[in-house]
């Protein structure tokens, strides 16, 4: 009776085997797909002419203030047209100095500006990540698996701020 109790056990444990192994071996395998990450330059710049400085202040701080955060954290260039230009691109630099940006991230250049006779330019790279389909829950759709985590991710690791949503 021992004998025939371990002979059905084990027959049993080797159903319950095979099953988990069929399973198994029938549940659909999605490659693993790595995120697809482009790094975007977004690049910010005010031109602007000499002529009345304190209009010419007035421009620069109010750019200064709407991209405070870019101009304390990417490299700036100052660019002018002429002597006058380049005199206020000195100033314009010590300015941005006293304000906490490293001299290193400051460039100058003579005889670069498009239009007016000075312009100051931030160039900034964003992560841009994959547009993510809209996922359906149904048995028998192929989807892509783990597109919203791998995009929700990326904005968490490079700009916290924008994975709350400021409704």
């Amino acid at each position: 009776m021992n004998t025939l109790n371990l002979i059905k056990n084990r027959l049993h444990l080797a159903g319950v085997f095979c099953v988990l192994t069929l399973l198994i071996g029938c549940a659909p395998a999605y490659d693993r797909v790595g995120p697809q990450v482009e790094l975007v330059p977004v690049e910010y710049h005010l031109d602007l002419d000499v002529g009345n400085e304190k209009l010419f202040w007035q421009e620069l701080n109010r750019f200064i203030e709407h991209h405070k955060q870019i101009v304390l954290t990417q490299p700036i260039t100052l660019s002018a047209a002429n002597d006058m230009g380049n005199k206020l691109a000195r100033k314009v630099e010590g300015k941005l100095l006293a304000l906490g940006v490293t001299r290193n991230q400051i460039s100058r250049q003579l005889n670069q500006v498009l239009e007016g006779d000075f312009q100051i330019k931030v160039k900034q790279y964003i992560a841009k990540t994959e547009e993510c389909p809209y996922q359906i829950g149904s048995p028998f759709h192929n989807a892509i698996s783990g597109c919203n985590v791998e995009h929700n991710r990326w904005i968490s690791m490079v700009n916290p701020e924008d994975g709350v949503l400021n409704n």
